[in-house]
Order: structure tokens, then sequence, then C-alpha cells
């Protein structure tokens, strides 16, 4: 437990969230819980550096029972003294600037894994919508090509109902002419028969 001593708040929420990489709602978390102290001055909130540097060192303890400095306009003589720095009190350690870069850094980092996993989860799904989309290609080239044969039998079967259809005009062409012709070699046969049998008549009365 944390002896009782008079502590210094100098540091904001936004700044204790910062340094310990964590959000607002977690340092209202903790201070309810009493894991940190505090101080109200007007509508702001200050946190106890040390208590940060603990709780970030994973060394935190339930506050019990702490002084609070008073910051108000009628302060006693003895809580006008300097109050002591932070960063003095902290002998060995880095500076609260640098401290809160850190956390800054940290927070950043996480966020930037967080993308990172989103994006190789975007790239893995755009590999699959090539795959997808090679496989795509072929089927279409395909199905084009059973197209193109569909309609060459199409043109196919065009072109033998025409051939057919000229097939039947010759041959019925041809046949007309023959019939043709041989009514006429029927009348030449008939003429020249009536012609020797009238030939022969004459004669024998002759």
């Amino acid at each position: 437990m944390i002896k009782e001593q008079q502590l210094v708040y100098t540091v904001e929420r936004k700044d204790a969230a910062a340094f310990l990489g964590v959000s607002l709602r977690t340092i209202d978390r903790y201070i309810r819980s009493n894991k940190l102290s505090h101080r109200k001055s007007g509508y702001n909130v200050y946190l106890n550096q040390e208590e940060l540097t603990r709780m970030n060192s994973g060394r935190v303890e339930t506050v019990s029972s702490v002084d609070i400095v008073h910051m108000d306009n009628d302060v006693t003589a003895e809580s006008q003294q300097p109050m002591p720095d932070f960063r003095e009190s902290a002998e060995g350690q880095e500076s609260f600037e640098t401290l809160v870069y850190k956390g800054l850094y940290e927070s950043t980092k996480k966020e930037l894994l967080k993308k990172q996993h989103e994006i190789d989860g975007l790239n893995y799904r755009l590999g699959q919508v090539e795959v997808e989309l090679k496989n795509t290609i072929p089927l279409l080239a395909y199905n084009e090509k059973n197209e193109q044969q569909e309609k060459h039998i199409l043109d196919l079967k065009d072109k033998l109902v025409d051939t057919r259809e000229t097939v039947f005009a010759e041959r019925m062409l041809r046949d007309k002419a023959i019939r043709e012709k041989r009514f006429f070699l029927g009348l030449t046969l008939f003429f020249t028969s009536v012609s020797v049998i009238l030939y022969a008549l004459l004669t024998a009365n002759l």
C-alpha cells in the first residue's frame, strides 16, 4: 500500500491515457476503482505522475489514504510552498515528455499492426478473386468458342437447305427437258410413220 503522503497532481487525463497507452474510459475506470488517485480543479481532473509510472511498470497499488494538495484560492501557507517537480522526483528516469511519446508510440504501433492485419486480409481476398478470375476467363473463352461452333453449324445447315433447293430445282428442269425431248421425239416418229404409210399407199395405187 502507498504510505500516506502528499501527492502532486499535474497530469491531465488525456496525457495519462497517452502515457499508459489506454483510452480515457480506462483511465476513468482506474479512478473509480481507486487504482489511481486524483483531484479535481473545476471541470479538469489531474493525476499523479508517480502513480502513473508505477502502473506503467506493473507495480500499481490501490490507493487507500492520500492527502491531496488543494490548489484553491484559500490554500494554506504550507501548501503554497513550491510543489516538487515530478521530473525531479523520478531520478534517473526518462522525462515525462519522453514517456508520453513512448505511450503514443505504443498505441500508434498497435493501430498500425491492426491495420496491417486488415491489409493482409484484403490481400488474401484479392488473391482469391484473382484466382477466380483466372478460372473464369477460360470458361468465357470456352463459351465463346461453343457459340462460334453453333453459329458455324447453323450456317452449314442453311447452306445445306439452299443446296437441296438448288438440286431440286435443277432436277425439275432436267425432268421437264427430258419430257419435252420425248414429246418431240414421239411426234417426229409419228409423222415419220404416217409419211411412210402414205408413201406406201400412193406407190401401191400407182
